[in-house]
């Protein structure tokens, strides 16, 4: 289920945090492991997910700040 990366010459981890804030009923905690070979790969695909295949409509994609309400 899980890819071998061990052969890998350099991996990338990240990670994301929500549910921190003032009224907050949970929060959580996500890690990314990857290796850098895939990544160009992963992009490309990532890309002709969001232009082809999930059109914007002339949306822009925005994140909000934690003080904001909606965005």
């Amino acid at each position: 289920m899980f890819p071998d990366i061990r052969a890998a010459r350099t991996l990338i981890i990240t990670s994301d945090y929500g549910g921190y804030h003032k009224g907050a009923r949970y929060e959580t905690i996500s890690f990314l492991l990857v290796p850098l070979d895939g990544c160009a790969d992963w992009e490309a695909k990532r890309i002709s997910l969001r232009m082809h295949k999930m059109p914007t409509q002339g949306r822009v994609h925005q994140w909000k700040t934690p003080n904001q309400r909606i965005r």
